[in-house]
C-alpha cells in the first residue's frame, strides 16, 4: 500500500491513476492522518465475441430421421 500527501495527490492525480494496477490502494494523508484512499478497479470480465467458437463443431450430414425421432420425443 502506497501512502502519498494532500498536496502530492493533487499535483500528481493523473500520474497517480495511470499507474494504478487494479485492487492496488493508495492511501492519502492530511496531517499524517489517511484522509482519502484511491483504489484500482479491478478488470471487467472479458465479453464474449460473436462467432467466437465459429467452425468449433462440425455437421456431417442432415439427417431428417434423426430430427424426427426428437419431434416424437416432445410429443
Amino acid at each position: 500500500m502506497t501512502t502519498v500527501t494532500l498536496a502530492e495527490a493533487m499535483a500528481k492525480l493523473e500520474e497517480l491513476v495511470d499507474h494504478l494496477a487494479p485492487g492496488e490502494t493508495i492511501v492519502i494523508v492530511k496531517d499524517d492522518k489517511p484522509v482519502a484512499q484511491l483504489s484500482g478497479a479491478k478488470a471487467a470480465k472479458p465479453q464474449p465475441v460473436f462467432g467466437g467458437c465459429r467452425d468449433l463443431v462440425t455437421i456431417v450430414a442432415d439427417d431428417e430421421e434423426h430430427l424426427a425421432s426428437f419431434d416424437e420425443a416432445l410429443q
